[in-house]
């Protein structure tokens, strides 16, 4: 069986089960003394040790993959390794393929100071290049440090910022869908989200809809499309004309879709921070009541 043989069969049944046994196509078709088994075994090493999959099994004849790996193997690290494990090619470049390439690419265009996400993941600067916890802990003491100088928290500041550049809240609900069809469900919520669109969400027109696994862009008032420079992934995204955000994900593991929202509106005075969190709060509520989730 050639490698690329292994990638098809991989890519046939990762989104079919939750766990994956990677020598279903392996150990029982070839003997210990095959040349093409021993070579699973030692990819399946490589594997484990990288925590891109478990041993399931005493002989350690059968795997499983962790959510990471079935993560990598749809991002297409599977394929890359199959490629280059001959030489023994990093896995953690392997691993993170796209978002090296991506940084590579902008190395010397652009100033990257600070990233993060919603389930509060940092990476400061480009020295690593990865979520880091130890250097977020490090800045946000010295930004707390820096505020209480002036008489001022964090809190306080925050509220500053607001008042600044307006006030941004986000909201993240999870939804399964349970059965043998969940996974059916989920994407069919997808392609209709996909090829009809709604125009409004609580009484905001739709203005774009962002579609990265197209990695496509389209202004559904006039029309317009434009291609989005980022990675693939099976993303929508809805903006608004009130300035509010929606996105839509699959998980790739479960038979999960969440959907992420982020609302703003004007912060006149700090006073006013409790009153505008509110009507943010029911905007929310009211937008996911409107479609009905």
């Amino acid at each position: 069986m050639l490698r690329e043989d292994y990638l098809k069969q991989l890519m046939s049944v990762v989104y079919d089960k939750k766990t994956l046994n990677l020598f279903d196509f392996s150990a029982e078709i070839f003997s210990p003394e095959n040349e093409e088994y021993l070579n699973c075994i030692e990819w399946a090493k490589d594997l484990v040790q990288e925590k891109l999959a478990v041993y399931s099994d005493q002989e350690k004849t059968m795997l499983q993959l962790t959510n990471y790996g079935r993560y990598w193997i749809l991002k297409g690290g599977y394929e890359v390794y199959l490629r280059d494990s001959n030489n023994k090619k990093d896995f953690r470049k392997i691993k993170d393929l796209e978002k090296e390439k991506l940084i590579k690419e902008k190395e010397d265009k652009e100033n990257y100071v600070i990233g993060g996400e919603e389930s509060y993941g940092m990476m400061i600067g480009s020295k690593i290049r990865d979520k880091d916890a130890i250097s977020a802990v490090a800045i946000l003491c010295e930004m707390a440090a820096y505020e209480k100088d002036k008489g001022k928290s964090l809190f306080q500041k925050m509220v500053e910022l607001y008042v600044q550049f307006g006030f941004y809240k986000e909201h993240l609900i999870s939804i399964t869908k349970k059965g043998m069809d969940g996974q059916e469900q989920i994407a069919a919520m997808m392609e209709s989200y996909r090829s009809h669109p709604p125009k409004t969400i609580n009484g905001a027109p739709v203005a774009q809809l962002l579609d990265y696994e197209l990695r496509k862009g389209k202004n559904l008032i006039t029309g317009e499309e434009w291609e989005i420079k980022l990675p693939k992934s099976n993303v929508l995204q809805f903006l608004l004309a009130d300035g509010t955000k929606i996105s839509a994900r699959p998980s790739g593991t479960e038979p999960k879709i969440k959907f992420y929202f982020s609302v703003n509106t004007r912060l006149f005075n700090a006073a006013d921070f409790d009153k505008v969190s509110a009507e943010l709060d029911t905007r929310i509520k009211n937008i996911i009541s409107d479609m009905k989730l």
